[in-house]
């Protein structure tokens, strides 16, 4: 009687103990930054399997300096590109263009590279200028139509590279014929592209080879 006794004062402690050991329940923000670290995990994962199936370069923007440096590095080879979707335009200067003017080439199959899909790099200042088809187009409008998002990982062969220093500048010019309650003159605006050398642009172009779109948290 003893024995049991003491037992079952034993199995009251461990359960009062294990009760005390309980994780308060988390919050609601908390569950949510639960979520996004899985997805970065996911996302981060799957870029990686894709630079890999391609043997693509990838933490090239750790070593870039200089432009020639990344020209004599990537230059005709399949680099992985993080980022996110800023445009997609006609490509009016493709090479295989058959007809005059602003006609894009007839292409039935989709299979040209009839379109440009342009890309702003997440981990450093460059951009990319990746040619795709129209069948590689229809499946990104797919993909946005789910997830609405631009963000991922572009697997693409790079055949060039340069710097641009392009700054967008506006200022005011005097129309003295014209009349202005201030001072008697009215400013018309102009804008124009002037060069800043303090901070370089990198551009890459390239043909696509695969890509990753990045998965989201979803919003409530």
């Amino acid at each position: 009687m003893k024995y049991l006794f003491v037992s079952m004062l034993g199995l009251i402690f461990i359960s009062s103990c294990s009760e005390s050991k309980k994780e308060t329940p988390k919050s609601d923000y908390e569950l949510k930054q639960d979520d996004k670290k899985d997805l970065d995990s996911l996302n981060q994962y799957e870029a990686l399997r894709l630079s890999q199936k391609y043997s693509a370069i990838n933490n090239w923007e750790e070593k870039a300096s200089f432009t020639y440096k990344l020209q004599e590095r990537l230059e005709d080879t399949i680099i992985s590109f993080t980022g996110f979707i800023s445009d997609i335009t006609i490509n009016w200067n493709d090479p295989f263009k058959k007809y005059g003017g602003k006609q894009k080439q007839a292409d039935p199959l989709g299979i040209l590279n009839n379109y440009v899909l342009k890309v702003t790099s997440i981990n450093s200042e460059c951009i990319a200028e990746i040619l795709i088809n129209e069948l590689q187009l229809k499946e990104l409008e797919r993909k946005f139509s789910k997830d609405e998002v631009g963000i991922g990982c572009f697997i693409f062969e790079v055949n060039k590279i340069q710097s641009m220093f392009p700054v967008l500048t506006s200022e005011g010019d005097a129309d003295i014929h014209g009349g202005n309650e201030e001072d008697g003159y009215d400013y018309e605006v102009n804008s124009y592209l002037t060069y800043e050398y303090k901070k370089v642009l990198t551009r890459f172009t390239g043909s696509l080879v695969d890509y990753y779109i990045y998965k989201q948290p979803k919003e409530e």
